[in-house]
């Protein structure tokens, strides 16, 4: 270590501080100077333009401006908050306001912080309050609004919910008691208090009862309505006039529906605080149902109290309660039917028919009625039976049917002897009615029924088999398709009391019956010949021709057979040619 190196004294650094010391206090007050004059140069620019802003409101608010003498303020905030400054403002001057002074007609623009001068802002702006609460509306609705005198206010708090129970919000009014709000405000030189104006409207509705299902009063209306305002409680309103029916007395209104006695007259004010029905309370003098009566006036009787021509019912009535017959009528309904019908004429048959007849008074009292009658103009029906014929007598019969009334004997009957129409006779119904019944045509005597050949040609020789030559000459053709020389043919019928033949023989080329022969017409029954007729004799000669003729016999009943004989060689024969049998 070298100690011959040497430092500073004492005294030279105490020196030394001095000296710095006295260059210090020199150059601190040239800067803390220079500081200070660009902060005031700042301060001086930022005055100026808050200045030039609260001067350009002043050009466009120039109603707003004082008279000579007069000075206004206007906010930084205000200035802001309607665009004349930027919101960047330092917060140094942000509470401050610029002052518009005229003196002699000249403006004056001067900023103040607000510790320099306070600005009263209401010189500029006034204050609305918003009052919900006082005429019953929310308070958390309330609220206030900053607006310039003289500026319109269109856009006022929409009310609407802010008070419950059917409260509709109407507008504002500075009157708490208006019925109406401003649809725009001016605002005035003063701080004002708007009030929410609310109205309810109240219905009122009023039935007129029926009694017993019967109008028995009119009302003059049947609604009513009236407003409650703000803190109304209620509101008046007046009832409609009543007039009733004969037998009745008016007492008034009521909400009670079945309330008999009323404090509430027609025509009476009074006050309702909700929407209500109210009914008309009529007392019922009345109390008796109106007499009714039902008679036949017009009809003729029969037999057994049957009726055989329309009936005609009439209906009697009165009312003696004092509210009189308004309402009748007559159907066969068991249903209460008031058709304004006093008679009826009735036209239909029937065994119990019932009319009813009703009636109700004006106070709706009824009453019902009735009659039965039975009724029976039909004629009754007769089926008739048993004609035909017998060979000694013929019962014929009539056979009685009625619907309605019934006959009085089922049947009726007659035995008849001889032939001819007849009627087995009348029948009757119980209510009279008579009909005569169908004839029957009846035959006294024997019946034929035939068979066989019966009037058809048959074949009786047949030498060739061929009808040309008779059949060309008497006939036009073959008849009955028989193609034979000779044929013949009979017809069996009843006429009278005996059995007609009508016969006929065709004879052709080589055939003929000479002298000495005969042609028979026979009636057989059983085996045995019960008679006999000869058609041609022994003498002369039958050829080439057609022979007719008839015969005619009483027989008893029985079966027969009807046959042609002969004893010629051209031809021999014997031919059935039909049966018949009688009864």
């Amino acid at each position: 270590m070298n100690k011959n190196i040497k430092g500073f004294t004492l005294i030279e650094l105490l020196a030394v501080i001095v000296i710095l010391a006295a260059i210090m206090l020199i150059i601190i007050p040239l800067v803390t100077n220079n500081v200070k004059e660009g902060a005031d140069v700042a301060d001086t620019q930022n005055k100026e333009s808050i200045e030039l802003s609260g001067k350009n409101w002043a050009s466009d608010n120039k109603n707003k401006l004082p008279e000579d003498q007069g000075e206004i303020c206007v906010s930084v905030s205000a200035l802001i908050q309607e665009g004349y400054l930027d919101s960047n403002v330092s917060s140094d001057y942000i509470d401050g306001s610029v002052f518009i002074t005229n003196i002699k007609g000249v403006y004056y623009y001067n900023f103040y912080t607000e510790e320099e001068k306070k600005c009263d802002t209401a010189s500029i702006y006034k204050t609305i309050t918003f009052d919900y609460t006082t005429n019953g509306g929310d308070e958390s609705y309330n609220t206030t609004m900053s607006v310039i005198p003289g500026d319109s206010v269109t856009s006022l708090p929409d009310g609407q919910g802010s008070k419950e129970d059917d409260w509709k919000f109407v507008g504002w009014n500075t009157n708490q008691n208006a019925h109406s709000g401003f649809e725009e405000f001016t605002m005035p030189t003063r701080d004002v208090t708007l009030y929410a104006i609310y109205k309810k409207k109240i219905d009122i509705n009023f039935v007129v009862q029926k009694f017993q299902d019967k109008v028995i009063a009119k009302a003059s209306k049947d609604k009513a309505s009236c407003n409650m305002y703000n803190n109304d409680t209620d509101c008046t309103i007046t009832t409609p006039t009543l007039t009733s029916v004969a037998g009745t007395k008016v007492l008034g209104w009521s909400t009670d529906k079945s309330a008999t006695s009323t404090n509430i007259k027609s025509g009476d004010k009074i006050d309702v605080k909700k929407s209500d029905t109210y009914y008309s309370i009529i007392d019922i003098l009345d109390k008796t149902a109106p007499e009714c009566n039902l008679k036949i006036v017009d009809g003729t009787f029969g037999e057994n109290n049957w009726y055989n021509s329309n009936v005609t019912i009439r209906m009697t009535s009165s009312d003696s309660g004092g509210s009189n017959l308004t309402d009748y009528g007559i159907t066969t309904s068991s249903n209460a039917t008031y058709n304004s019908s006093a008679s009826v004429i009735h036209s239909a048959d029937g065994k119990s028919i019932t009319y009813y007849g009703y009636v109700m008074d004006g106070v709706g009292n009824t009453n019902k009625c009735s009659i039965t009658f039975k009724r029976d103009v039909t004629n009754p029906t007769c089926t008739s039976s048993g004609g035909g014929q017998s060979s000694s007598s013929v019962t014929i019969k009539g056979t009685c049917s009625d619907a309605t009334s019934g006959c009085v004997q089922t049947t009726v009957s007659k035995k008849i002897t001889s032939s001819g129409t007849y009627s087995p006779g009348n029948v009757e119904d119980n209510a009279g009615n008579v009909t005569s019944c169908p004839t029957q045509t009846v035959k006294i005597g024997q019946t034929i029924s035939t068979g066989g050949y019966n009037s058809k040609w048959r074949a009786i020789y047949n030498s060739r088999s061929s009808c040309d030559y008779w059949a060309a000459k008497y006939n036009g053709g073959c008849p009955d398709g028989v193609k034979a020389n000779t044929i013949g043919r009979v017809d069996i019928s009843y006429s009278g009391s005996k059995v007609k033949v009508t016969w006929r023989i065709c004879m052709g080329p080589e055939t003929w019956i000479r002298n000495g022969k005969y042609v028979y017409l026979r009636i057989y029954k059983g085996g045995s010949q019960v008679n006999s007729w000869t058609l041609k004799g022994s003498s002369g000669k039958w050829n080439n021709a057609c022979y007719s003729g008839t015969v005619s016999k009483t027989l008893g009943n029985g079966s027969y057979t009807v046959k042609f004989e002969g004893n010629s060689t051209k031809p021999s024969f014997n031919h059935n040619m039909g049966t018949f049998t009688l009864k």
